[in-house]
């Protein structure tokens, strides 16, 4: 038998350090104002690989905090990483991230294939890193792309929308709202680019009101309510007994006397009053 080198048995291999959480906030706090706290000692982790449904009603601090997480918006105290890098305005590591979070900016007159190109060139990475076709194959335009911005349906824009921020193959996706105010068909179509973007080895992170709609996507989910953590956990544990997530949630705020009739869910409200 072989004795082991002298520096072998001095120092063992050492076991891999284990991977940093795409997203890892811990008593994040932000207040709007003298008498708004939009977020109140949230801690959320998202882990790799995951689809998670940030949700909650109008005004429950989803928006606030995906800007935050973004380096839009500066916290007043808690810690926010992405990859295990503390977020900042500007920081290296929001290039790996892919988001959209205030709706689709182009130039009307403009294909969609020339937006996203003159984006992508906004952005002073080399074009090969772009993986366009990739970008355009998930957001499923077709030949659409070649239209001027201008002619595109609310769900069109959105997509493109989504092309863009997949663009660079994005290890975390960033959506706020993603099916707020499209039709049926266009939503199905937002679902079908979110699951193929986790297909293709994305993290997924995105707000909604409409619980019917993160239980149908995601595999995990954490609600929010007047800028705190309702619950949060793998779906069909949250689900548990309950007919929906919807239930499991109106069952877990009446327990603790703050529920108030159809805040949530469905079809009872639109868009996000977060700030």
């Amino acid at each position: 038998m072989t004795n082991p080198k002298p520096d072998q048995a001095q120092n063992p291999p050492q076991n891999p350090a284990p991977s940093q959480p795409p997203v890892l906030i811990e008593g994040l706090a932000k207040r709007l104002g003298r008498d708004v706290l939009a977020v109140d000692g949230l801690d959320l982790r998202v882990e790799k690989g995951q689809v998670m449904g940030l949700a909650g009603p109008n005004g429950a601090g989803k928006s606030v905090t995906l800007r935050i997480l973004l380096g839009l918006v500066r916290p007043d105290s808690g810690r926010v990483e992405v990859f295990g890098e503390r977020v900042h305005a500007g920081a290296k590591v929001l290039g790996r991230v892919g988001a959209l979070v205030d709706g689709p900016g182009f130039v009307p007159h403009l294909s969609g294939m020339v937006n996203l190109r003159l984006a992508w060139r906004m952005t002073g990475r080399p074009e090969t890193d772009a993986d366009l076709e990739r970008a355009l194959e998930i957001a499923g335009l077709g030949r659409a792309i070649d239209r001027p911005y201008k002619s595109y349906s609310h769900g069109m824009r959105y997509r493109l929308g989504l092309a863009q921020a997949l663009m660079g193959k994005p290890d975390l996706l960033v959506l706020d709202e993603p099916t707020t105010g499209l039709d049926p068909a266009h939503v199905v179509e937002i679902r079908k680019a979110i699951e193929a973007a986790s297909q293709h080895g994305a993290t997924v992170l995105f707000s909604s009101h409409q619980l019917a709609e993160v239980q149908r996507i995601c595999s995990h989910a954490a609600i929010m309510r007047d800028g705190k953590l309702v619950m949060s956990g793998q779906v069909t544990d949250l689900v548990g007994e309950h007919a929906s997530l919807e239930a499991a949630y109106l069952a877990a705020v009446e327990d603790g006397n703050t529920h108030q009739e159809g805040e949530i869910a469905g079809t009872h409200s639109q868009g996000d009053g977060s700030p």
